[in-house]
């Protein structure tokens, strides 16, 4: 037979950013090719295709640095294919610097902004309803408040799929108080 030039089919998926420091892939290869993952051009881990399919995990990368990671499918001719990406290494969670808010307020509408640390999606829930939604490094909605006590959710999810939730209550007054009361009859008298 005519000798094996083919490249093994390879289809793996790699991330832009993670989450920590490790990272697994998973995808499919030719039955029976080695499969290698490489970061930054070093040679890390190594498993075989069996049934067409394959995982690596805990790949270890840097800490908060983007590092160059290949997988790379070799069959038993030495035909090889590989997939390269860059992928950042996210050890922290995004924080949330919000300006401040009255614990009481006479309005019906607020206005919600804050500094993200790193660029992220937001989304600001009332009530357990989603009420608005953004990306960047900069939250700012404005929100009906209704009557009374008002608790606002703040879900934050940066690319690497860390989530931070920070939740705040603003008290709505928009009421003047009432006073109710009968006239007493007789000697006695309310003073005041």
């Amino acid at each position: 037979p005519a000798p094996d030039t083919t490249p093994p089919e390879l289809k793996v998926e790699i991330p832009k950013a993670v989450a920590g420091n490790n990272l697994g892939v998973s995808g499919t290869a030719e039955i029976g090719a080695t499969v290698r993952a490489y970061v930054n051009g070093a040679q890390l881990q190594s498993t075989t295709a069996t049934g067409g399919s394959f995982t690596l995990t805990a790949i270890p990368l840097a800490s908060n640095v983007e590092s160059i990671v290949k997988i790379e499918a070799v069959d038993a001719a030495g035909n090889s294919a590989s997939v390269e990406s860059k992928v950042f290494a996210d050890t922290s969670k995004p924080t949330l610097q919000l300006a401040p808010l009255p614990e009481f307020t006479a309005d019906k509408k607020i206005t919600l902004s804050g500094t993200i640390s790193e660029a992220s999606s937001y989304e600001v829930f009332m009530d357990n309803q989603s009420v608005a939604k953004g990306e960047g490094t900069t939250l700012k909605a404005d929100l009906s408040l209704e009557e009374g006590k008002n608790t606002i959710l703040i879900v934050i999810t940066d690319t690497a799929g860390w989530v931070t939730e920070e939740e705040v209550s603003v008290i709505s007054d928009t009421k003047a108080p009432t006073v109710e009361f009968d006239f007493a009859k007789g000697k006695e008298y309310y003073q005041g």
